[in-house]
């Protein structure tokens, strides 16, 4: 996400946090459909818990940091 944006945008702080807006959309999807699976099948493998998605939302953000810092490292925004 940050790589796409990056040819967009030329802020940052935007891309960074845009690219944490999708992170935390994935995870409200994956949540919900947990959910509905459980409902609807019974099956609790499929609900997320507070851990992974933290986990997964630190990596987001870790990794559109890392893309920003390479980007400037390499065009020298």
């Amino acid at each position: 996400m940050a790589m796409f944006c990056s040819g967009f945008i030329q802020y940052w702080s935007l891309i960074i946090s845009l690219t944490f807006l999708v992170g935390v959309l994935w995870e409200m999807q994956e949540y919900f459909r947990g959910i509905y699976k459980f409902k609807k099948y019974g099956t609790k493998e499929d609900i997320i818990e507070m851990r992974d998605s933290i986990e997964d939302l630190i990596c987001d953000g870790a990794g559109s940091v890392a893309w920003i810092l390479i980007l400037k490292n390499l065009i020298g925004r």
